[in-house]
């Protein structure tokens, strides 16, 4: 009982000891900008109470005995502050601090670093600084994500999206109402029939960031409805580095099981063009050959390699493989920097899915299971260098080269319901994309208000080349 008693009589003394004490707290700001100031360190004179701004500029410094003292708040590059404060028993005092910053006549210290365009927080300062409605995302975040090209990384950004697995679309319009840069040079439509860049072209390995302006501004292109979106590759590196990476992967539907493939389909392994769908020698094209007679387009069609028939063969795992070298030179007059990269990559689809037509009153007329089999092989790489020298002048190359070339075999059952006939249809189709980009860019400081003088030059080429875009076969069964 007695040791009941006192424990009471002793939590009442700490409660009524606590009672006495208040609390302190605020926010301190910058004078001229009204950002929070950041790890100010704001202390009670003569005693160890203290505490430190957080992110926000905020502080709060707790259980402080009742009575005047003098506040104090420092930080680098500020005058500091000292200003009387009374603390009230059992009460919040509030207390907001204005920093100036101070300037100190010294000898001129220059620190030169280049921003970092990868990271996340480089992407963040652009948006924020940037005059229209912008969204993006970087390198850190790719590199993260199991993106293989450009068009895998746009539809991770808000508002954009992807039509057929290349095409970009933007607040819901289409790819003719958006425009493709690659480092600030706008880039040819891929697309022989219409305005639409194949954003398959680009691997994901080589790019800095990417940014889709949403709104027009004076300084960019105005023939958008959409967006603009701007590609910006590895620039040169501040360290040297080598790195190799190997990764392969497993699809329960196509791997170790039955595939299709186009003759001689395995020996491209780079996914370039080896002669074997070539036209043969003084095969009459264009009109040429509408003009022929029956007779005569079928004594041109027997000349013809018969290599329709399909291979039957077992899916290997997917694989891809990149490797990247960068190194660098810092002399007294110049810095030389250098990055080279290389990414192959080869997989294997199989889509099993169904086919079917319909009259006018709703009467079935045609239905097919079919089965496409897709071989892609993709070949890229980038070589980038660059020279710093003088006082404030820099030189770039620019090369980029990206090969994406598709394989695919439609091996289709399909059935007439009309006529209930049977028939087997197989269909081949090779596509290959290719994009090599050239740049040479420059920036100069003139004068001695250091007078800003840039310049770029480039070459873009792309090809697109689809050599057998047909029906090959159709028999009855």
């Amino acid at each position: 009982m007695y040791k009941l008693l006192a424990t009471f009589c002793s939590l009442l003394f700490i409660m009524s000891g606590f009672a006495q004490n208040g609390s302190l707290s605020g926010r301190v700001i910058d004078k001229k900008t009204g950002d929070p100031a950041i790890g100010a360190i704001i202390k009670l004179e003569n005693t160890s109470l203290g505490a430190a701004a957080d992110l926000d500029g905020k502080y709060t410094i707790k259980n402080i005995p009742a009575g005047d003292y003098t506040i104090s708040v420092s930080i680098m590059s500020y005058d500091k502050i000292s200003e009387p404060v009374t603390i009230t028993a059992g009460k919040n005092t509030e207390w907001n601090g204005i920093l100036v910053s101070s300037v100190v006549a010294k000898k001129e210290v220059v620190i030169t670093r280049k921003r970092k365009q990868e990271s996340l927080t480089a992407l963040t300062v652009i948006q924020k600084n940037s005059l229209v409605v912008a969204d993006g995302i970087s390198s850190d975040i790719i590199k993260k994500s199991p993106d293989k090209n450009t068009g895998d990384v746009i539809k991770r950004v808000s508002g954009a999206s992807l039509q057929d697995g290349k095409f970009a679309i933007v607040r819901g319009l289409a790819d003719r109402y958006n425009n493709a840069m690659l480092n600030s040079t706008l880039l040819s439509s891929t697309e022989a029939d219409r305005k639409a860049f194949s954003f398959d072209l680009v691997p994901s390995f080589a790019i800095d960031n990417l940014m889709i302006y949403k709104t027009a501004s004076a300084d960019m292109s105005g023939d958008f409805a959409g967006g603009i979106i701007q590609i910006t590759t590895k620039d040169i590196p501040e360290e040297k580095s080598n790195v190799l990476s190997i990764s392969a992967n497993y699809n329960g539907l196509t791997t170790f099981k039955r595939f299709e493939s186009q003759q001689g389909d395995m020996k491209n392994i780079f996914g370039l063009t080896n002669g074997n769908r070539n036209l043969i020698d003084n095969f009459p094209v264009d009109n040429k050959f509408n003009k022929l007679t029956n007779t005569e387009k079928y004594e041109w069609t027997k000349k013809m390699p018969n290599t329709f028939a399909s291979d039957i063969m077992t899916a290997f795992p997917g694989a891809s493989l990149q490797y990247a070298n960068s190194w660098n030179v810092k002399k007294e007059k110049y810095a030389l920097g250098f990055i080279f990269s290389v990414n192959y990559s080869n997989s294997f689809r199989t889509s099993p899915s169904t086919r079917a037509s319909f009259n006018a009153i709703a009467e079935q007329e045609y239905a097919a299971d079919e089965n496409i089999y897709r071989h892609n092989v993709g070949l890229g790489g980038i070589w980038n260098i660059g020279l710093k020298f003088g006082k404030n002048s820099k030189l770039s190359l620019l090369n980029l080269f990206n090969n994406s070339a598709e394989s695919q075999v439609i091996d289709r059952i399909a059935s007439d319901k009309t006529t209930n006939d049977k028939i087997s249809q197989v269909i081949q189709q090779f596509t290959k994309n290719t994009l090599q980009s050239h740049q040479l860019s420059g920036e100069h400081c003139i004068g001695p208000k250091c007078y800003r003088l840039k310049y770029q030059a480039g070459v873009n080429i792309l090809q697109r080349n689809c050599q057998t875009c047909e029906e090959l076969s159709t028999r009855m069964i």
